[in-house]
């Protein structure tokens, strides 16, 4: 007797067993702010990425503010749409994201905060928040002249020296 296992419960298996790590993570879910570069200095243009993993829609991120700086702090306010009783959910996974270009920043230690807000509220509540230090750039050494630039250099130096020794031999004649 041969055991035939039916295509569509195949499929259900192995839907199933490439998604659980997905769901055992609870900690991969929700708010993330990523600061790039990851150590930045004084000398680096920082940006910051901030972005919603979410397990259904609706919620999600109907609005990114822009960036309000006050001091160290640099905030953002989201807006989230969220369920209403009786709606429809998709139990889809979904990422919102937005990047925020800072630029050069002094150095010294900075916060970015990521407020959300439902839609149609003004009531407000923080999301998350990081702290990042900005180090001072090292000062490096200077740049050399390429191989094109040294012997571009070289024959520059050579043609004074020549020019020289002829007019002085000219001139002892």
């Amino acid at each position: 007797m041969k055991v035939r296992v039916a295509p569509l419960a195949l499929l259900v298996m192995i839907v199933a067993i490439g998604s659980a790590p997905v769901f055992a993570a609870e900690d991969r879910f929700g708010c993330h702010i990523m600061i790039s570069p990851q150590n930045p200095t004084s000398a680096d243009d920082v940006d910051v990425s901030v972005g919603f993993l979410l397990r259904t829609s609706p919620p999600f991120v109907e609005e990114f503010s822009p960036v309000v700086a006050n001091g160290s702090v640099f905030s953002i306010i989201t807006t989230l749409v969220v369920p209403i009783a009786d709606d429809a959910i998709l139990q889809i996974i979904h990422m919102d994201n937005k990047t925020y270009h800072l630029g050069k920043l002094e150095p010294g230690n900075y916060s970015f905060e990521v407020y959300g807000k439902t839609q149609g509220t003004a009531q407000t509540w923080l999301e998350k928040r990081i702290d990042f230090t900005i180090a001072p750039s090292i000062s490096t050494m200077p740049e050399y002249p390429s191989i094109a630039g040294l012997l571009l250099l070289l024959m520059a130096t050579a043609t004074a020296v020549y020019t020289a020794r002829k007019r002085i031999a000219k001139n002892a004649m």
